[in-house]
């Protein structure tokens, strides 16, 4: 059968199972996309045997196999993969078949889809120039072309811990099933169907100015498919201008798939939604401005470079390194008009205030605040205030946190349920009075147990393993360069991170490296400080 005689569309399946050793049990289903081709593009070749690679540590093997089927061979087979065996997919083509590989029984966990059948979901971007590869794209594999994705997901992730440990692995099935399972846990297990965008094959979108009037419009122009028209599309477009919805239209495209705005001047943010009755959502562009100028500078770097040789540290017998160091001059920028306007100076002032609220709410979901010197006793109710909110876990992380601190802000956990970590060092102990203060230690952590009934664990860890200062809040973390022995005395400054699971894992194995407090106490005796730091 030739694939360009055939009116058969086609799809391609790719298949990533994981195997245990041998003997021990059914290979078991990793991954699968399967993906319709548009009916312009022409198959992939056929893939000879399989792509496999050992898992460390266990003995697994991975194997990873294309097919290609008919569209609605593919589309059976995804639909058929379900709680309990499966077989591997079973190439249309006689010629493509592999009886040691195709046809294979697999295991595949329960799964779950995540819109009713067959409902499809469109990914979209995250705003102005975002693109396909952004690390937050809900559905990375698909590639460059617009296509609807249905999923089906998995509960089984727990189920992969090897391989995710592997990073040869991680790396064989990125590079062919186009995923990183480590920031896509959610996918491991699972299987997903890719269609492209079955009517419109290009838009353009820009900016048109009446030569006469100088006033401005939108220009739009949607291409269909060969063999699709785009006449009796619904379009919804939306203006927004610094938070206001200033334009909100609905229409159906004429035949020739061409739409013209006018709106005077083109200087707020513009978006578009653009539905089938009979494939739903086709397109969507989240509202943006136009690029409208280029600022474009050249500079040129003198001739001369020294290369700059310095320790890494002020310890003796540093080790070295080496940089380059030379000097730029800017000698000219150019600005680039793409189409000129003429805002009023007003416009330019709104707009001003406007960025500052945008920023200073940023700042506020950020968690950023500041604290003026001399304000010791607010900083202290601001910690007092993260404290008593805690459900489940607090990590403080502070290599000066010592016995006058446990009274200064635990006693506001609220919650018996609520782990305490306290992570410090032998620093907290340094001074004439070490003894004195490694006693109030003990005796404060002992009266919380007993009068708050919460569960306190307190690690030394070496005097330099720690130096900047955590504070993490069930799922959040605070991250802050002063010690909140001091945290309001001079002026200081705390923010809430975006990411905070990685900082959380990486605090929990920095605590592996210290001593339990009453390991260190019995073990170290003398000058703490220097027996913790050896």
């Amino acid at each position: 059968m030739d694939l360009l005689d055939t009116p058969e569309r086609w799809a391609i399946i790719r298949l990533a199972t994981i195997s245990p050793p041998k003997g021990k049990g059914p290979a078991r289903l990793l991954f699968a996309t399967v993906t319709a081709l548009a009916p312009e593009r022409m198959p992939p070749p056929p893939m000879a045997g399989v792509d496999r690679i050992r898992v460390k540590r266990s003995d697994e093997n991975i194997y990873f196999r294309r097919a290609l089927l008919s569209e609605s061979e593919a589309l059976e087979w995804y639909r058929s993969l379900s709680d309990g065996f499966s077989k591997t997919p079973l190439p249309t083509r006689e010629v493509d078949r592999d009886e040691k590989y195709d046809g294979i029984k697999f295991f595949v966990g329960p799964l779950f889809d995540e819109k009713p059948w067959p409902q499809m979901s469109l990914p979209i971007g995250e705003g102005f120039f975002s693109l396909p590869s952004a690390e937050n794209d809900p559905a990375p594999f698909i590639g460059s072309m617009t296509s609807c994705i249905h999923r089906r997901f998995s509960t089984g992730a727990q189920e992969f811990e090897h391989f995710l440990l592997d990073d040869r692995a991680c790396a064989f099935i990125a590079s062919r099933m186009h995923i990183n399972f480590r920031t896509y846990q959610e996918y491991l297990g699972s299987a997903c169907y890719v269609s492209p965008q079955p009517v419109i094959r290009q838009i353009e979108n820009f900016i048109t100015e009446d030569t006469t009037t100088g006033e401005e419009s939108l220009f739009f122009r949607f291409v269909p498919r060969p063999g699709q028209t785009v006449q009796g599309l619904q379009l919804t477009t939306f203006d927004k201008d610094m938070n206001l919805l200033t334009d909100f239209q609905t229409l159906s495209l004429p035949e020739d798939g061409i739409v013209q705005q006018m709106k005077g001047t083109c200087d707020g943010e513009y978006g578009y939604v653009l539905r089938s009755q009979e494939h739903g959502i086709l397109a969507f562009s989240a509202p943006a401005p136009f690029l409208r100028s280029i600022n474009v500078g050249m500079g040129v770097a003198d001739r001369n470079q020294h290369i700059i040789d310095v320790p890494i540290d002020d310890s003796p017998g540093s080790p070295r390194m080496t940089y380059h160091a030379s000097r730029s001059t800017l000698h000219n920028t150019t600005s680039v008009v793409v189409n000129k306007t003429e805002p009023l100076r007003y416009r330019a002032l709104r707009r001003e205030q406007h960025i500052r609220r945008e920023r200073k709410l940023q700042a506020d979901t950020q968690g950023q605040r500041w604290f003026n010197d001399d304000s010791r006793i607010d900083a202290m109710r601001f910690f007092h205030s993260l404290i008593q909110g805690a459900k489940k876990q607090i990590i403080i992380a502070d290599p000066y946190f010592s016995g006058l601190q446990f009274a200064q802000y635990l006693y506001k956990v609220s919650s018996p349920e609520v782990i305490v970590d306290i992570l410090t060092t032998s620093k907290s102990f340094k001074g004439k009075s070490s003894e004195e203060k490694a006693s109030a230690f003990s005796q404060t952590i002992d009266h919380l147990r007993q009068t708050q009934h919460i569960t306190v664990n307190t690690y030394i860890l070496p005097g330099n393993l720690l130096h900047d200062r955590f504070v993490v809040i069930d799922s959040e973390v605070w991250f802050s360069g002063n010690s909140l022995n001091s945290f309001g005395k001079q002026a200081s400054v705390i923010v809430k991170l975006p990411d905070p699971q990685p900082i959380i894992d990486n605090l929990k194995k920095l605590k592996t490296r210290g001593q339990p407090i009453d390991v260190y106490f019995n073990v170290n005796t003398g000058d703490r400080s220097d027996k913790v730091d050896e």
